[in-house]
């Protein structure tokens, strides 16, 4: 490698006394040397600001540069992610959440890889990324039923049970984070990437107060660059009650809703107007099911005379009605076969 690089890492931390230790520590733990770390305690209530504290020797040891940063009030993560490009030195630039992990081989193994590529036009690389608990023990998906399951016989890697959804074939280097692919939804792990601090600054990094930021960053950056996958995990992403996934659902959902509207213009340009509805289609499900008859109602009316939005939305319709049965049966079956 070019003389290893620095690499800057940024941990958002927000309410996460019970895991902020152990992501600190896994960025400590890395075989790559040249690192700054940059942390930013959103105005947790709890007690991550003191564990944080507990850390400040050990880093400004650890690493070429710490710094952090204790906010009084509540900003946002997309105004803790924009504050933290604006610090970064690294030519490379990465994140790691308050409650996930870094396998020690992350930086090392993400910065190889688009150092040794030659190809300008590559903007990130990526590594697997696979699911644990509030514990830190591994933990299953069935694809079938999207549930967590109790045994070894599901997926327990993030890129492949997103793409496994949605079809995608992501070993596939002209698949592999293409706006195509992308425009179906995020099937990209938040922490498992490595990205160059450059190209952050080109597509102006994140848009404030969206909660779909990972996903819109993606897109942007779909559009003027390519991504490279490394076959290797390098990132734990932690399943626990309290994830911005659990917690506010129903905001992430309808963020997708308008980020998606506000990509119609360009995805019909390239003529994805149907993998644009597909997508669409279940988004305004998912309101239906779980959040508003109303809200679901007025999208469905606004696009009621579009066939191929009507088409996808009739098919996935009846597609949940199946994978909700099928579910209860399997239920059931277990059921009976525990008495």
């Amino acid at each position: 490698m070019n003389n290893f690089p620095l690499v800057s890492v940024f941990i958002p931390a927000y309410n996460h006394e019970k895991y902020i230790a152990d992501s600190i520590e896994s960025v400590i733990n890395q075989t790559y040397k040249n690192i700054e770390l940059l942390i930013i305690n959103d105005a947790s209530t709890d007690n991550t600001n003191q564990i944080i504290l507990k850390y400040i020797d050990e880093c400004r040891n650890r690493f070429i540069r710490f710094e952090y940063r204790n906010n009084t009030e509540n900003k946002g993560i997309t105004n803790s992610m924009n504050e933290s490009v604006k610090w970064a030195r690294g030519k490379y630039f990465t994140a790691n959440a308050s409650d996930d992990i870094m396998m020690p081989c992350k930086i090392k193994v993400l910065v190889e890889a688009l150092e040794n590529n030659k190809d300008d036009n590559i903007s990130v690389a990526f590594g697997e990324a696979s699911y644990i608990n509030e514990s830190g023990e591994n933990i299953y998906f069935d694809i079938k039923t999207g549930k967590l399951i109790d045994d070894n016989i599901g997926v327990n890697n993030l890129i492949e049970r997103y793409s496994l959804m949605r079809n995608i074939n992501y070993k596939d280097s002209r698949i592999f984070g293409s706006y195509d692919s992308l425009i179906n939804g995020d099937y990209l792990p938040p922490g498992g990437y490595m990205l160059k601090t450059k190209m952050l600054h080109k597509i102006s990094a994140w848009t404030d107060g969206n909660t779909a930021e990972d996903w819109e960053l993606w897109l942007k950056l779909s559009k003027i660059s390519k991504f490279i996958y490394i076959d290797k995990v390098v990132y734990l992403y932690r399943i626990h009650s309290t994830n911005t996934v659990n917690v506010n659902h129903k905001g992430l959902v309808y963020s997708h809703l308008n980020l998606l509207k506000r990509e119609k213009e360009y995805a019909f340009k390239l003529g994805k107007e149907k993998i644009y509805w597909n997508n669409f289609s279940n988004i305004v499900l998912t309101i239906l099911f779980h959040f508003s008859l109303s809200d679901a109602i007025k999208e469905i009316f606004e696009n009621l005379y579009n066939f191929v939005f009507l088409n996808n939305l009739v098919f996935n319709f009846f597609k949940r009605i199946y994978d909700k049965i099928f579910r209860l049966s399997s239920y059931i079956v277990k059921y009976l076969k525990r008495i």
